[in-house]
């Protein structure tokens, strides 16, 4: 292993570390009473070395959402049912992040917190970025087959079908419902928004003996 291959391998082992140490403590202290120095002590890193990785509390909550997110994220892709319908592929990748938050509920309300106003410098925004291009991708893809209107916008059509999930999120973090009953809500929304936009094919006449013309 090379020494850049070493240098990055340790640079992900500690931020995992502080990952894992900062999602402890807010668990057990909450974000307001959670210090970098506390995080620091239970990643077994020096406060200077945490401050190469993170400024600020709003730094080291960015840090964490991103790690957690993409791993959630890369998981619901790597499932991906290939033959379903759009609206079922959706409802997969987004009930894999409504699961995610319904699992820990005080945790989730912090990180969407940072998720829905993200700094412009923020780890999570590219992510969030790429997963609206793999979305867009999906309904290019279903566009280039006929199984949806060319004419739309894709990266409209993947911002709305966004929307109508941070909806649900919402609706979980503060206990309006739980993810089941998000994602069924938001496979009906997304399924009646989808459904003007597909290419119906045209009803076959029946088959049979022509008739002559008097």
């Amino acid at each position: 292993m090379s020494v850049v291959n070493v240098r990055e391998s340790k640079k992900r082992d500690k931020e995992a570390r502080i990952r894992a140490a900062a999602m402890e403590l807010i668990r057990r202290h909450g974000f307001a009473a959670t210090t970098t120095a506390a995080v620091a002590k239970r990643a077994g890193i020096a406060t200077g070395t945490l401050f190469r990785y993170v400024k600020t509390k709003e730094e080291l909550l960015d840090l964490v959402f991103a790690g957690e997110i993409a791993a959630v994220v890369e998981q619901a892709f790597a499932t991906l049912p290939k033959r379903a319908d759009l609206v079922t592929r959706l409802v997969h990748l987004y009930g894999a992040l409504l699961d995610y938050y319904q699992r820990d509920i005080a945790l989730a309300r912090v990180l969407v917190a940072e998720a829905i106003l993200p700094r412009t410098d923020a780890r999570s925004l590219p992510l969030t970025v790429d997963f609206l291009q793999r979305l867009s991708r999906m309904i290019t893809v279903e566009q280039a087959e006929g199984r949806l209107d060319p004419e739309v916008n894709p990266v409209g059509l993947a911002f709305d079908s966004f929307a109508l999930y941070v909806a649900g999120v919402l609706a979980v973090v503060n206990q309006m419902s739980r993810a089941p009953e998000a994602r069924l809500t938001l496979e009906r929304s997304l399924e009646i928004h989808f459904r003007g936009l597909r290419k119906e094919t045209p009803a076959r006449r029946p088959s049979g003996p022509k008739r002559s013309k008097r």
